[in-house]
């Protein structure tokens, strides 16, 4: 299967995973199977969903990586929390139901477990809903895959529970889901300014975390509260709120903060600077930069020196820069598909040539048998992607103390 930009779908392409209404989440729209036409595409363009998967022979192993069960919990994760996230009158509580979403991410771990090669992000849900709901979706889904894939490192920080315990990442999943959830309590003028300037020092901004905390604490575990209470703090020191380590007069760092709010703190930071310049609900108005560059730019002071760097790591394993699935131009101008990545190469996936539609046949894009891993062919590199020039966004893993610093603690516990 591939993912392609409806901008660049044709009639007659076949759905290969469905299609869920962006205006109710876990509802769905069209199944798979579908053959899209002009009036379809048109449409689901109208209702602004941006993307599809459709069906790309030869290239049927794909279906492990994208896998439908998973697929469906993470819009199961959408549907329960999207009362919450709706627009609210400015002080107003939502409308919370906290066994519902811890149910959500419940199963969406379960999914995950019995589907492995489907625990990477490969999309975004929630794409066409609200800003809150897509943000709030996107940042727990983040932080479930690095949490499981940074067990060892949970169970060696949370050295008071027992080793299943601090392995579950159910609480990271509710706490990452409603980390924003004081942000419905600031007045619109407030949101307005931070939408316009992005101006993490206003301190009506900040009031949003204790706003947050102050609505889940009697209702969630402790854990997930810290994820809502920490989520803006940094691991050089420098979030908020301030002070929030008692008697200190100063916000707190490094392993100081919690270690599920450390993660979501990395994932936050992730979708922020992906739509970073993200203003409406129109498609022209929700504009979002390549996972490439992102990634590239969260590696980079002073982003990096904000996030734990076991953390970073981890994430570069289950975030790749070019998703499987990910149609891309080579720098010798050949199209391809990613069917395949390294995370010690993440950058240079490997990539399945593809044979463009015919108009006169049924115009589904066809996989060859021609597969270029990137990591072993150095003369070639992904040019285009995401309907960006991302040349200039390819990046190799920090070398020296961060990968060391993962590995000695991975063999520590």
């Amino acid at each position: 299967m591939l993912r392609v930009d409806l901008t660049g779908a044709v009639p007659g392409m076949r759905l290969a995973m469905p299609i869920h209404h962006p205006r109710r989440p876990g509802g769905v729209l069209l199944r798979a199977g579908f053959e899209l036409d002009h009036a379809t595409i048109a449409k689901l363009q109208e209702l602004g969903v941006y993307e599809a998967w459709i069906e790309c022979p030869g290239v049927e192993f794909m279906a492990d990586f994208v896998n439908p069960s998973v697929h469906a919990a993470c819009h199961e994760v959408a549907q329960a929390v999207s009362g919450a996230m709706a627009p609210t009158v400015a002080g107003a509580d939502p409308t919370l139901d906290f066994r519902m979403y811890k149910r959500a991410v419940v199963s969406l771990l379960e999914k995950l477990a019995e589907n492995r090669p489907a625990a990477v992000f490969l999309g975004e849900i929630g794409r066409s809903g609200s800003i809150s709901l897509r943000h709030a979706c996107n940042v727990a889904l983040v932080s479930v895959l690095v949490g499981i894939k940074l067990d060892f490192y949970l169970i060696r920080e949370r050295p008071k529970l027992s080793a299943y315990e601090a392995r579950d990442v159910s609480n990271l999943g509710v706490g990452a889901l409603l980390h924003d959830l004081g942000m419905l309590r600031l007045p619109e003028p407030v949101l307005e300014r931070w939408h316009r300037d992005h101006d993490e020092s206003d301190p009506d901004f900040r009031r949003h975390v204790a706003l947050g905390h102050e609505l889940v604490r009697d209702h969630v575990d402790p854990s997930a509260a810290a994820v809502v209470l920490q989520h803006h703090q940094r691991f050089d020191g420098s979030g908020f709120p301030s002070p929030a380590h008692p008697g200190s007069g100063r916000p707190l760092h490094g392993t100081e903060i919690h270690v599920l709010a450390r993660i979501a703190t990395a994932a936050d930071l992730l979708d922020r600077l992906r739509h970073r310049h993200e203003v409406g609900d129109g498609p022209a108005e929700r504009p979002r930069i390549p996972m490439v560059r992102a990634l590239h730019t969260l590696m980079k002071d002073p982003y990096r020196s904000w996030i734990d760097p076991v953390v970073l790591r981890a994430m570069l394993m289950v975030v790749p820069p070019y998703a499987p699935g990910t149609r891309v131009t080579l720098s010798d101008g050949s199209e391809g598909v990613v069917v395949g990545w390294n995370p010690h190469h993440p950058c240079r996936p490997t990539v399945a040539e593809i044979v463009a539609p015919r108009r006169t046949a049924t115009p589904r894009p066809h996989a060859t048998s021609v597969h270029i891993d990137l990591s072993r062919n150095q003369d070639l590199y992904i040019a285009r992607a995401e309907g960006c020039d991302v040349a200039n966004d390819n990046f190799e893993p920090p070398a020296g103390a961060l990968n060391d610093q993962f590995t000695v603690v991975k063999a520590a516990v």
